[in-house]
């Protein structure tokens, strides 16, 4: 045992070179990290000496905790943003300005920031307008306040001014071979019963092609078709065709110009004789006199699918 012992802590002349630069290495290390340290807090220490530091105060720090206190923080927030406002970090540019067409460089000089300018822009691009001054409240961005400093310089043209947009739908003229019984009603002296039988009318005759084919309808009043040639137009585009080369008897029996007899006598003669091309054929048929001709001449087509009225 004492052999083993011996034989093991022993060490020869190489090793105990070896063990000797392993410690200076290691002391070395650490003198130059103590080194380090000490250097740094004499350097601080020197800088703090070269500037005159006056620590603040017990009551400025607290100042200053209080002020950056999250409830602190809360209420200037919630104090920012009264009525769902806003405030701006910098002061509006008033001037004359249209509230429909003002840009958005325009709104934000007024003092509006780039997400209320962007609501603004997004309210006019879907159809908002802007009539009458007081219009410019109906912004979620705009309060009372800010209004009361933006309503001097609101410059809003007289053809939108005082106007609504049911104004302005009330001011265009129905189409009378368009308009619905909803439409018709909103004429005065127009009711339920008068709005039913034009549609239905309008509907056998393939539209109106003159007004006085209104005094046709069952108790329609003279003053009524005044009214109506007053307050609505006619156009001629809604007309729809009567193709008398491709009807059968029974179609043409439909029109209210057409008795059953003539519609008969016009199938016939057609089978007989073929298609028809002009209104010189027509009158071939004995039954269709003149005055069936003056009635019928806007809505009579020669031509299968061909919607434009013939005429002599």
């Amino acid at each position: 045992m004492k052999k083993f012992l011996k034989d093991y802590f022993t060490f020869d002349q190489r090793d105990r070179k070896g063990i000797t630069w392993l410690i200076l290495i290691l002391l070395g290390a650490l003198f130059i990290r103590h080194s380090d340290r000490l250097f740094l807090e004499e350097s601080a220490v020197l800088v703090v000496n070269d500037v005159d530091v006056q620590m603040p105060s017990d009551s400025v720090l607290k100042d200053a905790a209080i002020s950056f206190s999250p409830s602190t923080k809360q209420q200037a927030s919630s104090s920012e943003k009264s009525n769902g406002v806003t405030r701006q970090s910098h002061l509006p540019t008033y001037f004359s300005f249209d509230p429909n067409v003002l840009s958005e460089e325009g709104w934000r000089s007024l003092g509006f920031s780039p997400k209320q300018v962007a609501t603004i822009m997004n309210y006019r691009n879907a159809g908002g307008m802007f009539y009458k001054k007081e219009d410019v409240l109906k912004l979620y961005c705009v309060d009372q306040k800010k209004f009361d400093a933006l309503e001097p310089f609101i410059d809003i043209p007289k053809r939108f001014e005082a106007k609504s947009f049911d104004e302005i739908v009330r001011q265009t003229p129905l189409d009378l071979n368009t308009a619905d019984t909803l439409e018709l009603k909103s004429l005065r002296g127009i009711g339920s019963f008068y709005a039913r039988k034009i549609v239905e009318y309008r509907t056998e005759l393939g539209g109106f092609t003159h007004y006085d084919q209104l005094h046709e309808i069952w108790k329609m009043r003279p003053e009524t078709v005044a009214m109506l040639k007053e307050k609505t137009i006619l156009s001629q585009h809604g007309v729809r065709p009567l193709f008398v080369n491709a009807s059968e008897a029974e179609d043409l029996f439909q029109h209210p110009y057409l008795s059953k007899k003539i519609s008969s006598a016009i199938f016939a003669y057609r089978k007989l004789h073929g298609p028809y091309k002009s209104w010189d054929d027509m009158q071939k048929c004995v039954l269709v006199s003149d005055e069936v001709k003056s009635k019928l001449m806007p809505y009579i087509a020669f031509d299968v699918g061909d919607e434009d009225q013939a005429s002599n």
